[in-house]
């Protein structure tokens, strides 16, 4: 996971993450987990109508909110500006066979919720 010094030297080493469109990363981790733009919104201090024009791209959060917004959504910041870590990509694109794969794929695909409930089956399952 990234603090906020190795943030700032991953930007410092790579520039062009300074002008991506970190909104895009946001919208997605929020609706991720489920989450309005009114309750991010409420969570981080600021009103939806920011939340939105940093979706669009319109302008920037702080780097006081960013860290909010990462708490909340419970992300590493460097997830927000599509820094992944060898380790997460390692694991995430080497499944153990075609079928664990699949499964991954599907299973990112759904609302968390949804998740939780594939996961009990599973340990249902599993003490069968």
């Amino acid at each position: 996971m990234h603090d906020m010094h190795t943030l700032a030297r991953e930007i410092q080493n790579r520039p062009y993450l300074l002008g991506m469109n970190i909104g895009n990363q946001i919208r997605h981790f929020r609706k991720q987990q489920g989450i309005t733009q009114e309750e991010l919104a409420q969570k981080i201090g600021v009103r939806q109508y920011s939340i939105a024009r940093w979706e669009k791209g319109h302008n920037n959060p702080t780097p006081e909110k960013i860290g909010k917004i990462a708490e909340v959504l419970g992300v590493a910041l460097g997830d927000l500006y599509g820094i992944v870590e060898k380790s997460k990509t390692v694991i995430s694109k080497a499944p153990k066979n075609k079928r664990v794969g699949k499964m991954q794929e599907v299973f990112e695909k759904l609302p968390p919720d949804k998740q939780r409930a594939i996961l009990s089956h599973a340990k249902a399952l599993l003490k069968g």
